[in-house]
């Protein structure tokens, strides 16, 4: 104890914190083969359809932050093609779901700036968004942190029920929180030996918190019912709920917030494409949403 003591007040190296560093996680293993190839930002169209093709209003809106979650949910769109509008610049459109009696779903593909508020934050983008495209719901979908790794592993999904930040709890919607029950029902997740691979679960019951990264380790010491982390969400909510639609958050979790490495592109992009193909698979039965509302406007409008 004195000679920790005594290598502290000299400027040594504390023993406790060399030990940590000597200690430091092993990176972790890479993550299973896909059975898919996710296309690269290259194979993306350089050119753009005029608007006056756009079949308006769409059904769901895919809303993404890193090119790799954009790229894992425009693998999962048919008949796909991009086109750009003034107020939001390029948007994807395709379809999802099978056809049968019902349509094929018409989906818009995004892009937003990281963080919740301020230019290209995922508030004024989906706000911009909803107003132009007319969706009955909004999905987050991309990567996220885990807070503890005994609940849950690497490429795991995390559906929410209800959304966490700082000020508040809010459950999801009436319609989405049906859908949500039944997000793993028939998913079969893209990889090469899903039998022989340790099984990617998907927690369709999900407490998600929405804020600063900085703050992940706190959460996770809280002891509160929240699984993992991300920071877009609180944007998505404040504008879904002004504008009275259905909203979700699907995201595969790549690294865990008391990981001291930095995170690995590996599991970044696997996560993603976990996540993508849940919300493919969720979108799967376009009877579900026949009944879902677009949005009409607000009566009352909101300025962001």
């Amino acid at each position: 104890m004195a000679q920790h003591q005594d290598l502290k007040r000299k400027g040594g190296a504390d023993p406790d914190h060399q030990m940590s560093r000597n200690h430091a996680p092993p990176p972790p293993p890479p993550p299973p083969p896909l059975s898919i190839e996710v296309p690269k930002m290259r194979d993306l169209p350089n050119k753009s359809n005029p608007w006056s093709d756009v079949q308006l209003p769409v059904d769901i809106l895919l809303l993404t932050l890193e090119d790799i979650e954009f790229l894992a949910c425009y693998y999962f769109l048919e008949n796909s093609f991009k086109s750009y509008h003034q107020t939001l610049g390029y948007v994807y459109f395709g379809t999802m779901g099978e056809s049968g009696e019902a349509e094929a779903l018409k989906v818009a593909l995004m892009r937003c700036c990281k963080g919740s508020s301020g230019p290209g934050g995922s508030q004024n983008v989906i706000k911009n968004a909803v107003m132009q495209l007319r969706p009955k719901a909004v999905f987050s979908v991309g990567e996220c942190i885990g807070l503890n790794p005994e609940d849950t592993k690497l490429g795991d999904v995390v559906v929410s029920s209800k959304l966490s930040t700082e000020q508040f709890t809010t459950p999801v919607r009436r319609n989405i929180g049906n859908l949500n029950l039944s997000s793993n029902e028939g998913w079969n997740p893209p990889l090469k030996d899903p039998v022989g691979e340790k099984t990617v679960r998907v927690h369709r019951d999900s407490v998600i918190f929405s804020g600063s990264q900085f703050i992940t380790k706190q959460r996770r010491m809280s002891q509160s019912c929240e699984i993992a982390v991300e920071g877009e969400g609180e944007g998505l909510f404040a504008a879904a709920h002004d504008m009275n639609i259905e909203w979700v958050i699907v995201k595969g979790i790549s690294h865990f917030s008391d990981d001291n490495n930095t995170p690995d592109e590996s599991w970044k992009s696997f996560a993603s494409i976990m996540a993508a193909s849940v919300v493919s698979n969720m979108l799967n039965d376009p009877v579900v949403f026949k009944e879902w509302p677009h949005y009409e406007g607000m009566s009352h409008p909101c300025l962001f």
